[in-house]
């Protein structure tokens, strides 16, 4: 198996906030990284293959994904989350590495305890239904990677949508509300890449897919976290507890445990780009 520095990594919706991560992390992993910006439509799907499927010992990571925060037309996520990954499944060389984001929001919430990995995904909503397509077009697809975990990070858009980049983007002194039941086990941009990385260096993933899940031994509330953010990033936000009418539990077991959060957030705080 090639070492991963001799393989393009082609990065898929370089953009948005993994695509961001992943296409600094993998260049400073002095890897040939391909950021193919234009969007997947119906119209040009064929050209959009076709530029993937030009290199043929590749890693494809496709960062592209719609989610419900973004919006709400069942097409568009459908066509985002499901439809790419199963165009990506019956077009990509046997060759070509492919690694696929998935989500805690594959399950509905009402189990009231972590999730494993064993659980049949029972997402009522249109996004989670939709990431569940994905993760199923793709599930017997070999040489295929779908880490299902929840991430956060920094975001340069104008208006980004994610936990982390959404508080980065406050105003000095700003007042924010710190959802109090809202329970989160995930992990940062800059670790699922590091996952990513050793999860690459497996011989045995040209003969398999292989679906896990990732995420730290402890929980926070949503809450917890601004309280970290604040500490690690030095703000100066009045963060206040807020409970929701509906309490948020997605957490995953994991059968891959990251580190601390703290000590994620205070590696993200190294990565010069990001501080």
């Amino acid at each position: 198996m090639k070492a991963l520095q001799e393989r393009p990594v082609i990065v898929l919706g370089p953009s948005g906030m993994l695509g961001q991560m992943v296409t600094d992390y993998f260049t400073r992993l002095a890897c040939e990284v391909i950021p193919i910006h234009h969007r997947f439509e119906p119209e040009t799907r064929q050209d959009f293959v076709r530029e993937i499927t030009r290199h043929q010992d590749a890693v494809v990571i496709n960062c592209i994904g719609r989610i419900k925060q973004k919006t709400s037309a069942t097409g568009d996520l459908v066509w985002a989350n499901a439809v790419l990954p199963l165009e990506l499944a019956n077009r990509m060389s046997a060759s070509q590495t492919l690694v696929q984001p998935s989500t805690d929001c594959v399950f509905s919430g009402g189990k009231g305890e972590p999730y494993a990995l064993e659980d049949i995904p029972d997402a009522e909503d249109d996004y989670g239904w939709s990431k569940r397509l994905g993760e199923v077009a793709l599930v017997h697809r070999k040489n295929t990677l779908i880490p299902r975990v929840s991430i956060i990070g920094p975001d340069a858009n104008i208006q980004p949508k994610g936990l982390l980049g959404w508080f980065l983007n406050q105003p000095n002194g700003a007042e924010l509300k710190g959802f109090s039941n809202h329970l989160w086990n995930g992990i940062t941009t800059l670790e699922w890449c590091r996952l990513i990385e050793r999860e690459l260096s497996d011989p045995e993933l040209a003969t398999r897919s292989k679906l896990f899940q990732a995420g730290t031994k402890e929980h926070h509330t949503k809450l917890d976290m601004l309280h970290l953010f604040q500490n690690v990033f030095g703000t100066t936000y009045t963060i206040v507890p807020f409970e929701t009418d509906e309490p948020v539990d997605r957490r995953l077991h994991p059968n891959v445990f990251c580190k601390s959060l703290r000590e994620q957030m205070e590696d993200l705080k190294k990565v010069e780009k990001f501080a």
